[in-house]
């Protein structure tokens, strides 16, 4: 998947500093893949249910596919020159954001009752 994700225009104060501008992300070719399994669950008064559980997640998100998007004053312009070092960075965030999603939330919003 691919997508771009940008901020609306905004103005901070921070320290004396005003800064304008817009930031962003833009992310290509990011894969996720993962299995759900499904158990069948007997409840106590004797009627089964299905139980989901997401298994094997993988994702292939590497520095390459991830750029920062910067622009709109004299600071934020300065950024673009470094922020392909904070590419790395995002792109582990985003690794363990999107397993954690999958394994924590994905089951909760499948099952009727907690395991």
């Amino acid at each position: 998947m691919s997508a771009v994700i940008e901020s609306h225009k905004f103005r901070y104060v921070w320290k004396g500093f005003i800064l304008k501008g817009h930031v962003g992300l833009k992310l290509k070719d990011i894969a996720v893949e993962f299995g759900v399994k499904a158990e069948m669950t007997t409840l106590p008064d004797g009627r089964q249910i299905p139980f989901y559980e997401v298994i094997d997640v993988k994702t292939h998100i590497t520095r390459k596919n991830v750029g920062i998007i910067a622009g709109g004053g004299f600071v934020l312009d300065g950024l673009k020159l470094v922020a392909w070092m904070g590419d790395g960075i995002i792109a582990k965030k985003l690794t363990a954001a999107i397993t954690a999603a999958l394994e924590e939330q994905l089951p909760k919003a499948l099952n009727i009752i907690p395991h």
